[in-house]
């Protein structure tokens, strides 16, 4: 099931396309910025393994989400009806649980074989 809207023209389509572009810029930008502060600019994100990708993206979406709680607890003015809705998401400690348990078994995985 998809959140995308039935649009009801090509200008609404294409009004939902430059925003959906303009917001994967944004985090793209923002992730990115995570990397580079942890891992340094020299690493392009497909050299890195699959876990240490959801780790950032992790740091990344909690600081996107503190930084927005912030900003408008400062500035009530943006607060919206939403803001009162806390949907909870993995933590920054599960997802490093998880990644460094994976690697330990995928570890001991081929130290059995040898």
């Amino acid at each position: 099931m998809s959140n995308t809207p039935i649009f009801k023209n090509e200008s609404d389509k294409q009004e939902y396309i430059d925003l959906y572009k303009a917001n994967l810029e944004s985090y793209r930008s923002l992730l990115v910025m995570v990397k580079d502060s942890l891992i340094g600019p020299g690493y392009k994100l497909d050299q890195l393994a699959g876990q240490t990708i959801e780790v950032i993206d992790s740091i990344t979406r909690t600081l996107m989400y503190d930084t927005s709680t912030e900003f408008k607890e400062s500035h009530p003015e943006y607060r919206t009806s939403d803001d009162e809705i806390f949907i909870p998401h993995r933590s920054f400690k599960e997802t490093v649980t998880e990644a460094l348990k994976e690697a330990i078994q995928s570890k001991d995985s081929e130290d059995s074989e040898v």
